[in-house]
């Protein structure tokens, strides 16, 4: 019985904890890079990130507009110089390398995609953290490691499994792991010491009392009942 009680703790309590904790650790810190760290940018990685609607001003909605499906607008061809469309981005912050990985990619609106990834990255990982909505984070954060596989790793694995170098192999791992991890959250919830069990476990243990009062209330009157038959 102590066995199959530490089981169970450490299945309901422990263990989504741990998943938690873990994805905190490993998302926080990388979404604070992208958002708030700043890198370099060559001349034709600047003009790409103009071509896509990325400026030392922000971004131009009107061009990432033009990018999206189904616009009818005839769609602009990247300026090829790194003065063609405006200032030159030397430095940007380090969300602008996934809007050009999404750009290479083939995405819609890759200018989106590095401020969606940040954000999420940010957000999903403090409500994770707290155990807050977890299954609908949890489930963000999988589709979001998927196209981060999809994106960095897919291209490469068509030449062979064995031809990936030793980063590329971190990578793909690091994405696969992250993806079961969401995905057990996304099946099994935050777990007993979360904030999702906090609002919605009242309920549940009022019920269970009241069942068990009634369970006695059953005993209680099956035990009249024999007293009368003796009688």
């Amino acid at each position: 019985m102590i066995r199959m009680g530490l089981a169970q703790t450490a299945a309901t309590k422990v263990m989504p904890l741990l998943t938690r904790l873990l994805i905190v650790a490993v998302l926080l810190p990388l979404g604070w890079r992208l958002a708030f760290s700043t890198v370099s940018f060559s001349a034709a990685e600047s003009a790409r990130l103009q071509g896509i609607g990325i400026t030392t001003t922000g971004v131009d909605f009107s061009k990432v507009r033009s990018t999206l499906p189904g616009n009818s607008a005839a769609p602009q061809a990247a300026p090829t110089t790194a003065t063609a469309a405006g200032a030159p981005i030397s430095e940007g912050r380090a969300l602008y390398r996934v809007s050009l990985t999404a750009d290479e990619a083939g995405l819609p609106a890759p200018a989106l995609a590095g401020w969606v990834t940040a954000g999420l990255l940010l957000v999903g990982s403090v409500l994770v953290g707290a155990g807050a909505f977890t299954r609908i984070t949890a489930a963000l954060l999988a589709l979001l490691s998927a196209t981060a596989f999809w994106v960095d790793c897919v291209p490469a694995l068509r030449g062979g499994y064995w031809s990936l170098d030793g980063a590329l192999l971190v990578h793909a791992g690091a994405h696969l792991a992250l993806f079961i991890l969401c995905a057990n959250l996304l099946l099994l919830g935050g777990g007993a010491l979360s904030v999702d069990a906090v609002l919605g476990g009242g309920g549940g243990r009022s019920a269970k009392g009241a069942g068990n009062k009634g369970g006695g209330g059953g005993r209680k009157a099956g035990g009249d009942g024999r007293a009368a038959d003796k009688e």
